[in-house]
């Protein structure tokens, strides 16, 4: 059972539930070295579980047939100006999460970022590092010594004038067990909100007790769970201020209580939410929860911003990074002349020594630095973006491809493929297709899966939906590790030789303030910089690739 739902469950707080599924749950996963799931691993064993029931009307699709970024057709980029998605990822311990910041929102954005990184600390801290024995079984099977994850993503769920709220969902796998959590912060005109402020203080308390009502209906709930919200075993505020950590609105007015898998429920009900109707609700709202819900049911663009003459969040790094640099989509000087292989120009790499540089998890706040450094120095580099940083920044995925740099896709939330059912696999690939189409005009030649985790049966999935191959790598720098430039470059002196794939992140301030050392080091070598698509020339869909031709 993953730690937060364990904690809860020593709590003493057990309720039943009833209600329909606010969204189905994809994960994300951190970057990491290649590797196969063990043998066996299935969706059924390891992948997110949901469930749904019907209530007086559908509210979010069962399934996720849209971005994960645009619930009730809400869109980050739209909705919040000059919005940005942070990411922080890393390998051991593996995780992986999300959020946006948007100048509109300094506040907001600190709330957030503070959010996911105190998630990710929590649950760093808790995992065991793998045994010496576990290492080494892991290396001689080629597997990832643990299979244990975090993923947190955003959701936009309500957007007005002065009113936001973003949804976090996490996903944990802990070995043996996963768990989805919620969390929902509101913003209000420059005020960082929670579920509570969307109350006064009786409707909030009228509101537990609605939920208590629900829950104690359902047969799934948890032994000596109350269907009485007055019985005196249950601390109905206690169960407030923990458990209603996720409320939103839908459409038609209704309120929406999400609670963890395991908190009121055994693990295999899946994610319980309890809709409490809006003729009920519209009694208890504070001022704020009004202004709140109509956000909810007639979206418009955030535009107030701040009095208080702070940095704005663009200003500010978030709590896993350095200083920032400049903006990812600003226009960069005109190149000098180079007389490096030009981005985009046909090389026979049978006859010269090439090599392909490539970043994931872009597009992010550094990317705009580093196509200044590709440009100056007239190299091209192969770029595996992720689905909702496209949706957020297509104006820099436009500008890689208008430069010379193949753009390729790392799937939409960065999830282990080879967990997923198929039609979590397709919506993961496909959706991320398209984005990419939308900006640059064409559909992706190949992708990588998250953590080069790919194995047969989906490798022959992904021919089938895709015609895509698995691009993998021959030097993995550690970049998303050491957070240092001196090591990357010490890591591609190490390992590159020709034909050579190069792993990096341009997620990474450090990875992109490597990059100049790296390119003029390979092209002092004799090295010529490629695309992935001009190393390897065809791929076979359904094949994976970590090295290309050795002249």
């Amino acid at each position: 059972m993953p730690a937060r739902a364990r904690r809860r469950r020593r709590d003493g707080r057990a309720w039943a539930a009833t209600g329909l599924a606010l969204t189905s749950a994809l994960l994300l996963s951190a970057c990491a070295t290649g590797g196969e799931p063990a043998p066996g691993a299935s969706s059924e064993q390891t992948g997110a579980s949901s469930a749904a029931s019907t209530a007086s009307g559908p509210v979010y699709a069962e399934h996720p047939a849209e971005s994960r970024l645009q619930v009730k057709g809400l869109d980050l980029a739209t909705y919040l100006p000059d919005v940005r998605l942070d990411v922080r990822s890393s390998l051991e311990p593996r995780f992986h999460g999300t959020w946006p910041s948007s100048p509109a929102a300094p506040a907001f954005a600190r709330a957030l970022d503070q959010e996911v990184t105190a998630q990710i600390d929590r649950w760093a801290q808790e995992q065991e590092p793998p045994s010496a024995q576990d290492r080494e079984r892991a290396e001689d099977e080629g597997l990832p010594a643990t299979l244990a994850e975090l993923n947190v993503q955003p959701d936009l769920t309500a957007a007005g004038p002065d009113v936001a709220a973003v949804r976090l969902y996490t996903f944990e796998f802990a070995g043996a067990s996963t768990g989805s959590s919620y969390r929902t912060l509101w913003y209000d005109a420059g005020q960082v909100a929670d579920g509570p402020d969307l109350f006064t203080g009786p409707g909030w308390r009228s509101l537990v007790e609605a939920a208590h009502r629900e829950l104690g209906q359902n047969p799934e709930t948890f032994e000596g769970a109350p269907a009485d919200p007055d019985g005196a075993d249950v601390p109905v505020p206690a169960m407030g201020e923990s458990e209603m950590d996720s409320i939103n609105f839908t459409p038609a007015g209704d309120a929406v209580i999400e609670f963890d898998e395991y908190a009121v429920a055994p693990g295999s009900a899946g994610p319980i939410e309890v809709v409490v109707p809006a003729d009920e609700v519209a009694d208890w709202l504070s001022p704020f929860g009004e202004r709140a819900r109509a956000a909810a049911a007639a979206p418009a663009p955030l535009t107030a911003a701040e009095a208080s003459g702070e940095p704005t969040a663009t200003d500010q790094p978030s709590a896993s990074e350095p200083a920032d640099t400049p903006d990812a989509s600003a226009p960069s000087a005109p190149a000098a002349p180079s007389s490096r292989q030009p981005a985009g120009g046909a090389v026979d790499c049978a006859v010269k020594k090439c090599v392909a540089l490539t970043f994931d998890d872009g597009p992010g706040r550094y990317t705009g630095t580093l196509l200044d450094s590709l440009k100056s120095r007239g190299v091209p580099a192969t770029f595996f973006v992720l689905g909702p940083n496209v949706a957020a920044n297509p104006g820099v995925v436009q500008r890689m491809a208008a430069e010379g740099h193949q753009v390729a896709s790392h799937t939409w939330s960065h999830r282990r493929l080879t967990t997923l059912s198929a039609q979590e696999l397709t919506s993961e690939v496909q959706r991320t297709a398209e984005q990419i189409r939308r900006a640059t005009g064409s559909a992706p030649t190949v992708m990588r899966p998250p953590y080069g985790a790919v194995d047969a049966p989906t490798r022959q999935r992904l021919a089938q939906m895709s015609g895509t191959g698995a691009i993998l790598w021959s030097v993995d720098t550690l970049d998303w590790k050491t957070k240092s430039p001196a090591a990357t470059l010490r890591a591609v002196q190490q390992q590159v030789g020709p034909g050579g794939i190069i792993l990096m992140h341009d997620i990474h301030q450090a990875s992109v303030q490597a990059v100049p050392q790296v390119v003029d080091w390979l092209t002092a070598q004799g090295y010529t910089l490629v695309t992935v698509d001009q190393l390897l020339g065809s791929t076979q869909p359904g094949q994976a690739y970590s090295q290309g031709p050795r002249p």
